[in-house]
Parts: C-alpha cells; sequence; structure tokens
C-alpha cells in the first residue's frame, strides 16, 4: 500500500494544474522542486539512520542540495526551515539543546531570508572560521560536534557558489542579460532583487498591497484559495480533492507524528506564511495589480498536499481492503 500511495503522491504531483503547466516549457519550478523532494527525501532516510555510525553525513548532503537549489529558484529552500528548526531536533532531542547547532543553522537560514547577497557571505565566513576553530580545542566530542557545524557550513557555501555562474555568464554579454551583473555592485543587487524595488521584502510585508481576501480567497492573479482548488482537478471537484488529502493527513497522523509535524510545517511555511510573504499587490492599494498569475509560487504547497493525497489513497486502499476481507 506503501508503494501505491507513493506513486499516487507522485502522479498528483505531476499532473497538478500549476506544476504540469511550468514543466512544459523553459521554468525554474520544475528543477527547484526536484532538488526540494530529494531534500524530503534524505531527511527521511536520515531519520532511518541517524543513530548509526555515518548518518549525519546524510544531513550534510542534505544542506548542500538546499543551499544548491537556490542557484535554481529560492522555492527549493523553504524546506531548510522545518526541516533544520523542526525535524530534525524532535527525531534528535540531543540538537535540540546543542547550542552549536543553533549557532550555525539560526543565521545561515535567517540571513538566506534578510539577504542573498554580503551579508550571507560575511555570516557564514564567520561561521566557518568559529567551526573551524572549536575543532581544535577540547575532548573528542566536544571537536565532533564543531565539525559537523563546519561541514555544515562549507557545504551551504559551496552550494551557494553556484551564484558565481551569474557574472561570468554576463561578462560574456548574452543576448538576454538582465541587469548586466558583471560586476560586483550590479551583482549584489541583482542577488537583492533590487530590480523589484529597493523596499526589502521583510519591511514590505508589514504593508499589505492587496486585501485578505484577494490574497487568500479567490482572485484571478493571486488567491491562494482560488488556485489551489483547481489544482488537481475541476473546481467542483474540489471536495473530493481536499477529502483525499484530509484523509491522508489523518494516516500520516497515525503512523508517524514526528513526519506529520515536519510535513504540515512545510506546508503551511509553502501557503500561508508565502502569501504573507510574497504580499500580491490587487491593484487596490496604490499598487499596481500583479501584471500575471501568480500561482507558481504556490508549487512547493502542491508538492506537500500531492504527498498528503499519496497517504489518502494509501488510507482509501486498505480500507476497501479491509472491507472485502470481511
Amino acid at each position: 500500500m506503501g508503494m501505491v500511495g507513493g506513486v499516487a503522491a507522485g502522479l498528483f504531483m505531476a499532473f497538478s494544474d500549476t506544476y504540469w503547466s511550468n514543466t512544459v516549457e523553459a521554468e525554474v519550478y520544475a528543477p527547484a522542486m526536484f532538488l526540494m523532494v530529494l531534500a524530503l527525501w534524505l531527511a527521511l532516510r536520515w531519520q532511518e539512520v541517524h543513530g548509526e555510525r555515518g548518518g549525519d553525513s546524510i544531513l550534510l548532503v542534505l544542506v548542500y542540495v538546499l543551499f544548491l537549489g537556490i542557484g535554481v529558484h529560492q522555492t527549493a529552500f523553504l524546506a531548510y526551515f522545518p526541516l533544520f528548526w523542526l525535524f530534525v531536533v524532535i527525531v534528535d532531542r540531543e540538537r535540540l539543546f546543542d547550542w552549536r547547532y543553533w549557532l550555525v543553522t539560526l543565521p545561515l537560514g535567517i540571513v538566506i531570508v534578510i539577504s542573498l547577497a554580503e551579508p550571507f557571505m560575511v555570516v557564514a565566513g564567520v561561521l566557518l572560521v568559529i567551526s573551524f576553530m572549536g575543532m581544535e580545542v577540547g575532548s573528542k566530542a566536544y571537536r565532533q560536534r564543531w565539525r559537523f557545524c563546519f561541514w555544515f557550513v562549507l557545504l551551504a557555501l559551496l552550494g551557494y557558489t553556484l551564484q558565481a555562474f551569474i557574472p561570468l555568464r554576463s561578462a560574456l554579454d548574452p543576448a538576454i542579460d538582465e541587469n548586466n551583473p558583471d560586476n560586483w555592485e550590479r551583482f549584489m543587487a541583482y542577488l537583492e532583487r533590487k530590480q523589484y524595488g529597493q523596499t526589502s521584502m521583510l519591511e514590505g510585508m508589514f504593508r499589505r498591497k492587496g486585501s485578505w481576501l484577494s490574497q487568500f480567497g479567490v482572485h484571478r492573479r493571486m488567491g491562494y484559495w482560488g488556485f489551489f482548488r483547481q489544482g488537481w482537478a475541476p473546481v467542483s471537484w474540489w471536495p473530493l480533492v481536499v477529502g483525499v488529502g484530509l484523509l491522508g493527513m489523518v494516516v500520516g497522523w497515525l503512523r508517524e507524528r514526528r513526519r506529520w509535524l515536519f510535513l504540515m510545517a512545510l506546508m503551511v511555511l509553502c501557503s500561508f506564511v508565502v502569501v504573507l510573504w510574497m504580499n500580491f499587490s490587487d491593484g487596490t492599494r496604490g499598487v499596481q495589480l500583479e501584471v500575471r498569475d501568480r500561482d507558481y509560487f504556490f508549487t512547493p504547497t502542491y508538492v506537500a498536499f500531492s504527498l498528503w493525497m499519496g497517504l489518502g489513497v494509501s488510507g482509501l486502499l486498505w480500507l476497501v481492503l479491509r472491507y472485502l476481507k470481511g
């Protein structure tokens, strides 16, 4: 039944409206979601072996994959927060009280939200030096914890270096050379997304550009619920879609609650928090209406809910087989 549920989840995701639309053209969201789903699989694999020798190496591969994903699209990085700030510490309780773990995972996540440019490089560089120095003193167990932190930061930086291709490519003056980021100043402005305005998204989030109804309800350009209810089937079928997903949530809660919390946190982050963060304009508050449908920003939501639906299919199959067996 687990295999059937996994196949169903993959098909639900592949044929969801937004995901399918993005995969049939040269877009970034399909490869970004591949990296995010790979990160989810690595997290579950780590859970199975985390007490074994070398188990933490999976977490190091995982952080590399997520920071590599930033170079494809920042939505791939969303899994970082529920993964390292929630899932890891509820699976391995020792890390919940390990200040070294929080010293590296908190700043790296926060600074990425604030800035992809110089602040991240500075913070990561400082953490790398501190971790390296920590490996040279103390007991073996003490050095081992610092060694994990060192490799965590180093692999995050290595994944981030994918950004270096941008000024190199721009220096060749290609036909499409948006913002011409071939020097340090323009490259930093490119990473900071300055072409979208000087106000940071963190600051802009507190000045709403649209009504709550437009952003969370049904709106042709940005309404989260409007996009969600037609994500897998015609609008009139949405109760069936939601019902299967809700059944999957029940099945997930009954089977493994730590994974349930992880996936639920990811879905909340990729839906409600993204709506708040992106703050799409409905044209009623002095800011131009969004120029196109913004459903693609919710692609990670469709991934998460497709997983719930896959669990729901497993639950339905179990109920059917149980009924047939009497």
